[in-house]
């Protein structure tokens, strides 16, 4: 029996990739957008713009990731190439929205964050 291994790690990374763009939208288009117009009130609009035109960059990269996935479509031997280009775009989607956490936490308005509770 050959060693599956890169067969299934392979699928693996095409399930990552898979579900990369529902990942997007729903970052920018519901989360971000929501966090956005609930904060703008409180918080310097030039930081909320500041913070939505870097998440915007990263998504932006993570589709360009994607895209050239699946032109590629990358054989099993091919497709561990691609898992550091995804860990970095995650790892910097995560840090924006970890910023993001701080910087748009209004000071003056302590419980404003659970208004949307």
């Amino acid at each position: 029996m050959a060693d599956k291994a890169p067969q299934i790690a392979a699928e693996q990374t095409r399930l990552l990739f898979n579900g990369l763009h529902s990942s997007i939208a729903v970052s920018l288009l519901l989360a971000a957008a929501a966090v956005a117009y609930m904060q703008w009130p409180v918080i310097d609009q030039a930081v909320i713009i500041g913070w939505l035109a870097a998440l915007l960059t990263v998504n932006l990269l993570r589709s360009v990731l994607a895209v050239g996935y699946f032109r590629v479509m990358p054989g099993a031997a091919q497709a561990g190439r691609w898992k550091p280009g995804f860990a970095a775009c995650v790892g910097a989607t995560g840090a924006l929205w970890g910023l993001g956490a701080w910087m748009l936490y209004p000071t003056a308005f302590p419980t404003r964050p659970f208004s949307a509770c």
